[in-house]
């Protein structure tokens, strides 16, 4: 990579010149080593990556059909509306849900659980009324977020709505007093 006539040059430089422009040559030449290296270890990843790229498969784009699109969205907008009238139909829907969820004498068994003396549930007869107690708040809370523009009990009775809330904070209450909220069977 040297040419001639920069070699002639140099042999008629004087020794400490001479090694300083040698060395200088010297390090320009690892330079330019290490870069032909590097490239030449870039061409080769390129090279590979286009190989890889070659071999992969695109698949076919189907044609899409607009008509169908919109039909799914239509079913979609049913299945939404049936949906809200199904869960904003009114409160006495909500409160046949939660009566079933929780009957009355769901409600007195649990005051009856919590107060002092009384017989204790077993752990399975517990969860099973803590899991439909939870329902029935689930449903009251679904109700009153259905109509947040009116009042908080106009669909459900003061009654109902009272007996969901106080089961659930016994059934809380009790539920970690006896520790079974905090392992499985």
């Amino acid at each position: 990579m040297v040419d001639e006539k920069e070699i002639e040059d140099i042999k008629k430089l004087p020794p400490k010149e001479r090694l300083k422009r040698l060395q200088d040559m010297e390090t320009k030449r690892k330079r330019q080593e290490e870069e032909a290296k590097k490239m030449i270890e870039q061409s080769l990843k390129e090279i590979k990556l286009d190989e890889m790229l070659q071999e992969i498969e695109v698949p076919k784009q189907e044609k899409v059909d607009i008509n169908k699109l919109f039909a799914k969205s239509a079913d979609i907008e049913e299945q939404v509306a049936q949906a809200k009238r199904s869960v904003s139909g009114g409160g006495t829907d909500y409160g046949r849900r939660i009566q079933q969820l929780l009957p009355s004498n769901t409600i007195q068994e649990i005051q009856g659980w919590y107060a002092q003396g009384n017989r204790a549930p077993s752990r399975e007869e517990f969860l099973e009324v803590y899991e439909h107690a939870r329902e029935a708040y689930d449903t009251l809370r679904q109700s009153m977020e259905a109509r947040p523009d009116q009042e908080m009990y106009v669909n459900l009775s003061d009654r109902l709505v009272d007996n969901v809330v106080s089961s659930m904070k016994m059934l809380r209450s009790m539920g970690y007093k006896m520790k079974w909220f905090e392992h499985s069977p």
